[in-house]
């Protein structure tokens, strides 16, 4: 992981000065410009580094600006690890450290990765003189909190077809598309993190996935996925099993 105090990262378009870019876009301009020029530095991480650890004191809040992330707890032992959520650009994460002062997650790059660097004091101090700032950043933190509990509760009562079904029909919520035009979309996790997220093993989650394709819903080569067939994801979230045959038998013929 390196930092760069508010200078650009070597061989990259991103800077700090691309935070602005990355804000809400109905953000008012003046606003815009005041909360970018909180960032205090540009990280860039490599895929498996950890931007924050469970237990570390809060200090920072870290705006995505390239690449994904992992939220996970972990108990200290790989195999106790249970990945919370998924993050991309545009994403504000370490949002969790706000209660207690300290991380209750792990934050793991999925890939290459960089991030715009906020203390939290310099936002805080931002808040205390403009509300609107407190407004959205309050409001952010409900909606996140709404949207995970939402998300917890579907997968507790979906099925093992529903779940896999679900992740690649909100892959483009996830996401930047690789190529909007065909929905393709660079998956930068494994399949034993999709499995972990979604509470199914890898044999599961491998078994359903290559279902997928050979109903021609999805096609996956490398780490470009492409989304063919919404019908069929939605037919299988919804345990439609004769439309997804029907769809199945259409694509081969």
């Amino acid at each position: 992981m390196k930092r760069y105090a508010r200078s650009p990262a070597p061989n990259s378009k991103l800077n700090y000065s691309s935070c602005a870019a990355f804000l809400p876009s109905d953000m008012q301009p003046a606003l815009k410009t005041r909360v970018a020029d909180c960032a205090s530095a540009t990280i860039v991480l490599n895929r498996g580094e950890r931007l924050a650890r469970c237990g570390d004191p809060f200090r920072t809040l870290y705006l995505i600006v390239q690449g994904a992330f992992k939220q996970v707890h972990a108990d200290g032992d790989a195999v106790g690890e249970q990945i919370v959520s998924f993050h991309g650009p545009r994403d504000w994460i370490g949002l969790d450290g706000f209660a207690t002062r300290t991380h209750a997650t792990d934050l793991v790059a999925l890939q290459s990765a960089m991030v715009c660097e906020f203390p939290i004091q310099a936002i805080e101090a931002l808040a205390e003189s403009d509300a609107s700032l407190l407004d959205r950043l309050l409001a952010y933190v409900s909606e996140r909190l709404a949207q995970a509990e939402q998300l917890q509760h579907m997968l507790g009562a979906m099925g093992a077809t529903q779940k896999i079904a679900f992740f690649f029909m909100h892959l483009a919520d996830m996401l930047p598309a690789t190529d909007p035009a065909s929905s393709s979309y660079e998956l930068p996790m494994t399949r034993a993190e999709i499995g972990n997220f979604l509470g199914l093993s890898m044999e599961t989650t491998s078994r359903l996935t290559s279902r997928l394709q050979a109903a021609g819903a999805i096609s996956i080569e490398r780490r470009r996925v492409q989304l063919l067939r919404p019908d069929v994801l939605r037919a299988w979230q919804a345990e439609r099993p004769a439309v997804a045959a029907g769809a199945r038998f259409a694509a081969a013929r």
